[in-house]
């Protein structure tokens, strides 16, 4: 079975896991898995190989998959939890409903018990968050507005960066693109940037 790793972890499933279809991973456990050969890398354009698994999740819906695929998609979702709900639909695929419905209650239990002690308190200072994402390919710096990050920071008790940075891209290729971004991180030094490369 292929299937998204945090999930599977949460479920106590990845001892079934046996295929996936990039190393970037930051599960450790999976990680030494495939290292130990317990599990294989598979390319996803070979659709041969992909027809051995009981399962191949996928999040790319526009294009044709074989008759194993299921459509992951918590990607649509707006909220973190309701991104999180989506271990319900896994724990489907591995008879295991009652396990998710448990591991989700627990998540959710916890992210509003937190986020209700956040934001019963007062404080003169809030944390402000930019969440920034780096395009290899491109070279270019942006500043995502994925509608559930942006509520991850709130929830927590902080306040995302204001809209009066206009720009949303930085290229590191282009000095002045480079001078107008290192000036907004240099002068906003309370900005807590959540990036991922």
């Amino acid at each position: 079975m292929v299937y998204p790793i945090v999930f599977g972890q949460l479920l106590g499933i990845l001892g079934s896991m046996k295929g996936m279809t990039s190393e970037s991973v930051a599960s450790q456990c999976v990680l030494k898995l495939y290292q130990d050969g317990g599990i294989q890398m598979i390319d996803r354009g070979e659709t041969q190989q992909l027809a051995q698994f009981a399962a191949h999740f996928v999040t790319d819906t526009d294009q044709t998959q074989g008759c194993n695929f299921a459509n992951f998609v918590p990607f649509g979702e707006e909220t973190p939890l309701q991104r999180a709900e989506w271990i319900k639909f896994l724990g489907v695929f591995a008879n295991l409903e009652s396990r998710a419905n448990q591991v989700y209650d627990a998540v959710k239990q916890n992210y509003l018990c937190l986020s209700k002690t956040v934001s019963s308190q007062t404080r003169s200072f809030k944390p402000i968050a930019a969440w920034m994402q780096y395009d290899n390919v491109s070279g270019v710096w942006s500043f995502t507005k994925e509608t559930y990050k942006l509520k991850y920071v709130e929830d927590a008790g902080g306040e995302n960066i204001d809209k009066s940075i206009n720009k949303i891209t930085y290229n590191t290729s282009n000095p002045d693109d480079l001078e107008d971004l290192h000036a907004i991180l240099c002068v906003s030094y309370r900005v807590f940037l959540i990036m991922k490369v």
